[in-house]
């Protein structure tokens, strides 16, 4: 069967360290988001890399567990990624990684209705260059989305990373960003002028996510705040992946979704889909690690949203 969503990008594991103890998990943000669209339901694949040794089998375990089809390119990797996260008394988790990212010599090209991608393999070489060349590629009834996911420590120096994101937005129909990737990419902008910035280069639907504040969600022709579902934070490790996993499960799940309607949603369509990824936000952030809700699970914490699967 053919994919509904086909994400691109890492996968890893995650080394979450807290005062007690070290555990591992798998990780990458296309993985979490790919991860977090199986649970719900949703034919995926992932198309990605890692390696063939213990880390690699839990990744292709982890996947397999939510059905989500893995696609690897030919003399892919030897070692899989790997990236640390320290969890502070607060919850948050801060990174450090040993990354690569080669997704293979021959052009990408995908038939999906829905394509994914961000983080870290859309920003370094050689995956990038692919992941781009896919975008600017595909064909005009696709729906692209993008989650630029900054992380600093393994993109490079934010003169080389700004205009490498405007150039995979000008090609995305969904961008998704956190009030923290905003503040990075363009510090000189106030969050609705980035809003504004993200519309005028051509995207059709935009959530920026603010943490405890919920999501401001916009169309070129309405913009709302949403705030967040009410939870205890057990720590933040793929709450953001878990909003983007289920704001395109709330898109994918319109029939005749595409780019042009998707430029032209109301207000109330909006709100139907932040409520969506913001109550998946709200399970997962309750748990320890990147554990993204069931289907079971987000429709009976989201009554705003009513499926037409």
């Amino acid at each position: 069967m053919s994919p509904r969503v086909l994400v691109v990008g890492e996968a890893l594991v995650d080394l979450v360290q807290t005062a007690e103890a070290t555990q591992v998990h798998a990780g990458g943000s296309p993985l979490n988001v790919a991860y977090g669209l199986g649970r719900l339901g949703v034919p995926t694949e992932l198309l990605t890399e890692f390696g063939d040794d213990a880390y690699g089998t839990l990744l292709a375990r982890h996947l397999g567990a939510a059905s989500v089809g893995v696609v690897r390119p030919a003399g892919g990797q030897r070692a899989t990624s790997s990236a640390t996260a320290v969890i502070g008394t607060d919850g948050a988790a801060r990174y450090t990684f040993d990354v690569t990212s080669d997704l293979g010599r021959q052009p990408l090209t995908s038939r999906a209705p829905f394509i994914h991608t961000g983080s870290i393999a859309a920003m370094i070489q050689p995956s990038a260059r692919s992941i781009l060349e896919l975008f600017a590629s595909t064909a005009n009834d696709a729906v692209l989305s993008y989650d630029p996911n900054i992380r600093p420590a393994v993109m490079g120096k934010w003169s080389k990373v700004r205009p490498a994101v405007d150039e995979l937005i000008r090609h995305s129909h969904v961008v998704k960003m956190s009030d923290e990737d905003a503040a990075w990419l363009f510090p000189d902008l106030r969050q609705e002028a980035v809003i504004d910035h993200v519309l005028s280069l051509g995207a059709s639907l935009v959530a920026l996510t603010l943490g405890a504040h919920g999501c401001v969600i916009a169309s070129p022709g309405a913009r709302i705040h949403r705030p967040a579902k009410p939870t205890k934070v057990v720590d933040t490790v793929g709450a953001g992946d878990a909003f983007m996993s289920a704001l395109l499960f709330a898109i994918s799940s319109e029939v005749t979704v595409t780019p042009g309607s998707l430029a032209s949603s109301s207000a109330v369509a909006l709100a139907s889909i932040a409520d969506t990824a913001l109550a998946s936000a709200a399970l997962t952030v309750a748990r320890a690690g990147a554990l993204p809700p069931t289907l079971h699970e987000l429709l009976g914490s989201s009554s705003s949203f009513t499926s037409q699967r």
